[in-house]
């Protein structure tokens, strides 16, 4: 039962890194804009 746990959490947190790498690029737009501002 434990082991069923942990591959659902692991699936979760996999899915949260790669989203998260997209954000780096997102967030220099966000501060690229600000300096022109």
């Amino acid at each position: 039962m434990n082991v069923r746990h942990e591959e659902e959490p692991a699936p979760a947190e996999k899915t949260v890194p790669l989203p998260a790498q997209t954000a780096e690029p997102s967030t220099a737009e966000p501060p690229a804009a600000g300096a022109p501002g």
